[in-house]
């Protein structure tokens, strides 16, 4: 039997039963719903023999849930991001005190996110949902429409036109450990190109490619553009009325119900951390993390953070982050956003001038000299000031390598010794200690 590529649909003859391709294997479409969902055609399904499929393995049965991505896609899928909430502002609305805020999603894939819909009647009266479908044009110039859920026609004042469902969510829970959302909301949202981001990434056109939301067939987000929701429309809010003083997160997630065909389902989600007062009208944003690296994220000194099922904690200094063996008040961060903070490398204990730098296991070092300091392109103010107590955290090291040499030195004070490699594997030495230094470096040891 000639192997058939990735992606294809059989079935055996005299059996109804359809799977499709995937790395080897076949995976079962358990359902007719499953098989419309996915966007597949019934031209696409290879008829062959019983026993030339008996030959695949069992896979993983396919269902509406799973994401899939076929041939010809990758490199025309969108990669939609969530920049962090902003324009946050306390406000009145029928007595109760609500939360507005701004969002911004943009997309940073190779295609757009395009969502399309049956161009039925055009007179419509009071809401009516819709089948949509995500349109996927892949390289060939072949085209798949995904079923990911429906437009909703808004006829709200301000609105009158048609919205996606589920396209988003915001959750609004404490900070400080609490895991129950207080607020949890998924919203809609109608999708245009309303902000450039990035034109410079690969399929990024020029000049917008959805222009408004008042086509009921169509809507998207191009590749290098972004999709603005002012915290002026009427219902880009949350009630916090009843909420208590206190420190909050408010989470904003980009498609939660795994709807869409994306490149990467990584960075979805944005945090932005809030100081929240409803009784003396105080509502501030002390932290913002994205999943991007210039996303205008940003982090108060001092604050401990740690990625969602990691242990690590990191402390914040100048934006940047430096790995520390415990704390308290730690605010978790979506693991994609503690990926791309940099690292800050610099400290020295409270009260005394020697500036140390730490290797990425925490073992620190003296910096000898300002022509060090300086031969590394260091700045003073990434120097992060710590306590006695976190000071002894970090052993020193007492190993160093030539970048760019294999041979190993043994440091004390300001001198060095090569070591024999036997020596550091039978030795008192850890191989976590070592630090990459430079020639400058290197040679203020002396013999």
């Amino acid at each position: 039997m000639m192997a058939l590529p990735e992606g294809s649909l059989i079935r055996s003859m005299n059996d109804f039963k359809v799977y499709y391709i995937e790395e080897g294997k076949k995976r079962w479409v358990d359902s007719a719903d499953t098989f419309r969902i996915h966007g597949f055609s019934w031209d696409e399904v290879n008829v062959i023999s019983a026993s030339d499929a008996s030959l695949y393995k069992e896979g993983e049965i396919l269902t509406p849930e799973v994401n899939i991505i076929l041939p010809g896609e990758m490199d025309v899928l969108p990669d939609l991001v969530p920049f962090p909430v902003n324009d946050l502002r306390l406000t009145d609305k029928n007595g109760r005190t609500i939360l507005k805020f701004s969002s911004t999603m943009w997309n940073k894939g190779k295609g757009p996110i395009e969502l399309i819909g049956n161009p039925e009647d055009i007179h419509i009266a009071g809401d009516l949902n819709r089948n949509v479908y995500q349109r996927i044009v892949r390289t060939d110039g072949s085209e798949r429409h995904k079923l990911v859920g429906e437009f909703l026609w808004h006829s709200v004042p301000g609105h009158l036109h048609y919205h996606f469902k589920n396209f988003s969510e915001y959750i609004f829970q404490s900070a400080q450990g609490i895991t129950t959302p207080a607020i949890q909301e998924k919203a809609t949202r109608c999708l245009w190109d309303t902000v450039a981001v990035d034109l410079s990434i690969e399929g990024a056109p020029q000049n917008k490619g959805y222009t408004s939301c008042d086509d009921k067939r169509r809507q998207g987000v191009s590749a290098g553009w972004g999709d603005v929701y002012k915290y002026t429309l009427a219902d880009q809010y949350l009630d916090v009325e009843d909420l208590p003083p206190g420190i909050y997160r408010l989470e904003f997630h980009i498609d939660p119900l795994n709807l869409f065909a994306e490149r990467s389902r990584d960075n979805n989600t944005s945090v932005a951390i809030v100081k929240l007062d409803v009784r003396n009208g105080i509502v501030e944003a002390i932290a913002a993390g994205g999943p991007f690296s210039f996303s205008p994220n940003f982090f108060p000194n001092k604050m401990l953070i740690q990625a969602e099922g990691d242990d690590k904690i990191y402390a914040i200094h100048n934006n940047k982050k430096r790995l520390v063996q415990s704390g308290n008040d730690v605010y978790v961060f979506p693991k994609n956003v503690i990926d791309i903070i940099p690292f800050n490398n610099l400290i020295r204990k409270e009260g005394t001038p020697e500036v140390y730098a730490l290797n990425d296991k925490g073992y620190k070092r003296h910096i000898l000299n300002i022509e060090v300091f300086n031969s590394y392109g260091f700045s003073w103010d990434d120097i992060a000031e710590v306590s006695v107590e976190e000071f002894e955290q970090h052993p020193t090291s007492r190993l160093v390598r030539l970048a760019g040499d294999i041979n190993l030195y043994a440091i004390d004070g300001k001198t060095r010794r090569l070591i024999d490699p036997v020596e550091t594997a039978l030795g008192p030495y850890s191989w976590d200690e070592f630090h990459v230094i430079n020639e400058v470096d290197f040679k203020n040891y002396g013999l």
